[in-house]
């Protein structure tokens, strides 16, 4: 059998719905306390029943000498920041494939709740995009922080190439030779400003909470098994992150640096300054080649290094990471967004005759076959479902029960799956034969609803979906609180047993328990595959695959 060769989840659908840049609020106005902060005087604007300060910088640009660094300490301002507008994406590609954003990105934004009670628990959200795009001013942390009387940051960190490239020049640099995880690092650079500079916005920095979803996700479970992430958060919420249960070790993601930087014309191994010399638009702009989108390796974090020094798996099975109460699930149809983007919306739905190649190449061809085996056509509508249905179960469903599992030996651990089957309706106009159902992000309005009042597509919460979301905001913000989903809901948010092995349905108007996780998603079958991807034992030893 081979270990599962998954794609990396593609850029959140709802990466398209808002402004990048620089966003402020429509009838958002000036006024918010001025705040005395270790870092400097802050001033902000006031909208939605909150306090925002946007745009703080939480690290020195990582410019020049500084690309490809650890993130340094911001410069000290002097007088008062006027922190009204989000600060610039790190560089992607966009509008049209052109590159965007800046270098000078990392920047953070905090929304605080009017009144309420003081020293309130902090959740950091950090954001989604296959490592490659994405904005922490894309999510309006307004209704959150409402809702659960809690303070909300969203930050940036770098992407792409200038945030996980690896390659010898940079290792030759640093003390321990290691490479790659500049994003990651940037995560822990912005926790660590919140922790010594929440209290001045009436935060408590002994709860913090990280949370975030796909790549942000991924993040945060990368956070859990990161030495340097100690102490600088309290619980964490996963969201649609364990798809990646082996993670690139830092040997071969130098490898896949050395093809880029030799693409560009840097063939040193022992220089950095003709890395460092590249443009930004160069940059950006070869991560959109084939080249670099088949390098799995490419836009990741890595293991090997001092930021994750072990594959998070093996982490989670010796117990040695960041031991706190972990929230973590998926959504029930994760896959039908990546199956629609793969064959609908290019050469047209997925054909029975082409069933069998398409499983192969997603899974190799030692697993594949047990796949079809158990994935057969004539269990689906269509080849398209059967492809998803595939997808999703080993691809997210059960690598989150996998987790959960080895987890729950340490810590408290909660389960979800988001189920709602009419999500979609927030998506773009459908123009695939698939039901999209409850497809990867489509959570993320429910948690920031201004995501569904931005959409260009006209659609509205029912009261029905509006109750649903009502509850995943209090559940979330209540584990921020507390370290539990919602203590007031009974049975619908048990901790995680793997005896019982149930989850929590989050299907509207109210989320229930759901039983039958496990068989609905075949897991029984999946495991073993997972546990060979993760390849626990020689992750161990030290043994690469």
């Amino acid at each position: 059998m081979t270990a599962l060769k998954y794609r990396r989840p593609a850029v959140a659908a709802w990466a398209m719905l808002c402004a990048s840049s620089f966003v402020t609020l429509a009838g958002a106005s000036p006024g918010a306390p001025v705040i005395a902060a270790p870092a400097g005087m802050i001033a902000g604007i006031q909208a939605n029943q909150t306090n925002q300060y946007l745009g703080i910088p939480y690290a020195a640009p990582p410019v020049g000498a500084l690309r490809w660094k650890a993130p340094a300490p911001a410069s000290a301002w002097s007088g008062v920041l006027q922190a009204v507008a989000s600060g610039a994406d790190c560089p992607q590609a966009g509008s049209g494939g052109l590159p965007a954003g800046s270098e000078d990105c990392l920047y953070l934004n905090v929304y605080v709740p009017q009144g309420g009670k003081p020293s309130k628990p902090v959740m950091a959200w950090i954001h989604g995009g296959a490592f490659v795009e994405g904005t922490g001013a894309r999510y309006d942390g307004s209704a959150l922080a409402v809702t659960g009387d809690v303070i909300v940051v969203t930050i940036n960190y770098r992407l792409g190439w200038l945030g996980f490239l690896s390659h010898p020049a940079l290792a030759a640099e640093d003390s321990k030779h290691s490479t790659g995880d500049y994003g990651l690092m940037d995560q822990q650079a912005a926790l660590a400003w919140v922790r010594k500079n929440i209290a001045a916005f009436g935060g408590d920095a002994a709860n913090v909470t990280i949370f975030g979803e796909s790549a942000g996700g991924q993040s945060v479970v990368d956070q859990l098994a990161s030495p340097g992430a100690k102490g600088l958060f309290h619980q964490a919420i996963v969201q649609s992150g364990t798809f990646d249960v082996r993670l690139p070790t830092m040997q071969s993601a130098e490898k896949a640096g050395e093809t880029f930087a030799t693409a560009q014309g840097c063939t040193s191994t022992s220089d950095a300054s003709c890395l460092r010399g590249l443009s930004m638009a160069a940059i950006v702009a070869s991560q959109s080649s084939s080249n670099a989108q088949k390098a799995l390796t490419a836009f990741n974090p890595v293991t090997g290094g001092t930021t994750l020094p072990m594959q998070p798996m093996t982490a989670f099975l010796l117990g040695t990471f960041n031991r706190v109460p972990v929230l973590n699930g998926h959504t029930h149809d994760e896959a039908r967004l990546f199956t629609a983007n793969s064959f609908d919306l290019q050469s047209g739905p997925l054909q029975a005759a082409d069933y069998p190649a398409a499983v192969k190449a997603l899974l190799g061809p030692l697993t594949a076959p047990f796949a079809l085996a158990f994935y057969p056509l004539s269990d689906y509508d269509s080849p398209d479902l059967a492809y998803a249905s595939l997808y999703t179960d080993g691809g997210f469903a059960c690598s989150a029960r996998v987790t959960e599992e080895l987890l729950a030996r340490y810590v408290p651990v909660f389960a979800y799956e988001f189920s709602d089957e009419n999500a979609y309706r927030f998506s773009p106009p459908k123009v695939t034969t698939l039901d999209m159902g409850a497809f990867h992000s489509s959570e993320l309005p429910y948690l920031f609803p201004a995501l569904v009042a931005d959409s260009p597509y006209g659609a509205t919460f029912s009261s029905a979906e509006q109750s649903l979301s009502n509850a995943m905001m209090s559940a979330w913000t209540e584990f921020a609180r507390t370290g539990r989903p919602a203590a007031s809901a009974g049975s619908a948010w048990r901790r995680y047993d793997p005896a019982t092995d149930e989850v929590t349905a989050l299907v509207p108007p109210a989320p229930q328990a759901l039983p039958t996780h496990t068989r609905e998603h075949k897991c029984n079958f999946w495991a073993p595959f997972i546990v060979i991807e993760a390849a626990l034992p020689g992750s161990i030893t030290g043994v690469n695959p």
